[in-house]
């Protein structure tokens, strides 16, 4: 009797720690990008992404820190997408380069000590090859999609050994065709979203595609770009009834759109933000506990955010992120961890070699966070989508190669602090002088301090929040001798612009009460 009691009382012991309060942080780990998360069986954290140009995946520890980092495959080599598997290990995919000198399609499955189970690589015939997303299906299995040279969307189904079940490549555009996100439906079948274009005439927007579990095509639905935007595909999830597709409208901003199972147009949202144009891999739509949603948005030049909204697309809450975010993972206590990538990217863009980092922050669950961030009033919008019929052209191809990737373990160090800046808009070469912001962090009030400028005069002192906006400019040259005063803004990062004679610095100011 005594040990059933001790037993129980070490399995509720269990429970408790399993859902204690994790802590909240901002952390950089240099070097580096990354593109997915996902939560593992012991209460940790998996990221991939690259290193270099290798493929690269790292395990943290609850409070951010870095259990291991290892890189996979040779130069140019990354991991898009992962996911966890019913047996506590995880599928990472990408893409590899083949001898030919382009890239092939790349997965892997590791244990949750990132030792490899097995290997993959695809050759689709194409050109460029890449995926963007994986799933694991009812059997076990794997379904992956993605694109070969923008011009071809291919989706590929794989048995629980890493085995070709069969892979297919679909067209409905003339000019290009890419898939970013997958999910298995209730039926067995798939639905896959992207982007296609046509030209001439022109013709571009986002799709879905409905597919078997054999990959037969059953329908296509896209929705019609409007003059003001172009609709492109993120990625796509699955609700008790129906299809749950997050995109992006342009100047819109992102959308979430519900439809049925047959592809029919049942509600819309448009969430007036900055939007992303860049080719790559997109941010995600992630479900939540309570079934509502949680997805990213933004790009590099202008950093982006985290939004919250329940099962009807309203919003619950809205932060700002000073990073480029990619993907943000329910946490065990019902917070989030919202990894991306930086730096932000200034008027002037550095050079390649600049130092890749990826921003990592742990929130509450309404999404507030101790660094790198604030609070943003949430706006809403109905949009109805016009979903029009598409058709798709489709033929098999795909040859398997099993491949012994090599594997390194890398230092790697997760330091407090936010992503930088790239660039200080340096907009002329001359560069002489400095200038300096204290206290930084601030409660507020700051002091902006700029020596080595003989002769010249300040021009302007400007301060802008993440997305953009103005909320401080003065043109007085007294302003350097006093504490500028913004403790009345929210908690946030804050770009501080100071003009002095043909010179122009940025610098970051971190602002927390």
């Amino acid at each position: 009797m005594f040990r059933i009691l001790f037993l129980s009382f070490l399995f509720f012991q269990g429970l408790l720690s399993l859902f204690a309060q994790q802590p909240l942080f901002s952390k950089v780990i240099h070097m580096a990008q990354g593109y997915c998360v996902e939560k593992t069986w012991d209460q940790h954290y998996l990221v991939a992404g690259k290193r270099n140009e290798n493929a690269l995946v790292i395990k943290l520890n609850p409070d951010g820190s870095v259990v291991w980092s290892k890189t996979m495959g040779s130069i140019y080599s990354g991991f898009l997408s992962l996911a966890a598997t019913h047996d506590s290990c995880f599928i990472l995919v990408g893409y590899i380069s083949n001898p030919g000198g382009l890239s092939d399609v790349f997965c892997v499955k590791i244990n949750s000590d990132g030792d490899t189970l097995w290997s993959r690589s695809f050759d689709l015939g194409y050109g460029e090859e890449q995926a963007y997303s994986v799933k694991q299906t009812f059997d076990h299995g794997f379904i992956l999609t993605g694109d070969c040279d923008m011009s071809k969307i291919f989706v590929m189904k794989l048995d629980s050994a890493g085995n070709l079940a069969w892979s297919k490549l679909f067209t409905a555009g003339s000019l290009e065709n890419m898939a970013t996100g997958i999910t298995q439906t209730p039926d067995s079948g798939f639905v896959v979203t992207g982007l296609y274009e046509n030209h001439p005439p022109p013709d571009i927007g986002m799709f879905l595609l409905k597919l078997s579990a054999s990959g037969e095509i059953l329908w296509g639905k896209r929705q019609v770009s409007a003059p003001q935007y172009v609709a492109n595909g993120y990625d796509v999830g699955i609700v008790e009834d129906g299809i749950m597709s997050y995109f992006n409208a342009g100047y819109e901003g992102p959308v979430l759109m519900k439809t049925d199972f047959a592809g029919n147009f049942l509600w819309a949202r448009s969430y007036p933000l900055f939007w992303d144009s860049n080719l790559g891999p997109k941010p995600r739509l992630r479900q939540t506990s309570d079934d509502g949603f949680v997805f990213t948005y933004g790009s590099e030049f202008m950093a982006g955010g985290l939004v919250k909204v329940d099962s009807t697309g309203d919003p619950l809450w809205q932060q700002e992120l000073f990073m480029a975010p990619m993907d943000a993972v329910e946490s065990f206590d019902n917070g989030y961890l919202v990894i991306g990538n930086g730096p932000l990217i200034g008027v002037k863009k550095e050079p390649a070699y600049f130092d890749q980092q990826i921003g990592i922050i742990k929130t509450d669950s309404l999404g507030i966070m101790i660094l790198c961030g604030g609070t943003r009033s949430v706006v809403v919008n109905p949009f109805f989508a016009e979903l029009q019929p598409v058709v798709f052209t489709s033929l098999s191809a795909g040859n398997l190669s099993h491949i012994n990737v090599p594997v390194s373990d890398i230092l790697q160090t997760a330091d407090s602090g936010c992503v930088d800046v790239s660039g200080a808009i340096p907009e002329s070469q001359n560069k002489v002088g400095s200038v300096n912001i204290s206290p930084n962090p601030t409660a507020g009030k700051f002091v902006v301090t700029a020596s080595g400028f003989s002769g010249q005069e300040i021009k302007t002192i400007s301060v802008y929040n993440v997305l953009g906006g103005e909320i401080f400019r003065s043109s007085d040259v007294a302003v350097t001798d006093a504490a500028i005063d913004l403790r009345l803004v929210p908690d946030g990062v804050y770009f501080v612009k100071v003009s002095y004679g043909g010179l122009v610095f940025t610098r970051k100011v971190i602002i927390c009460h």
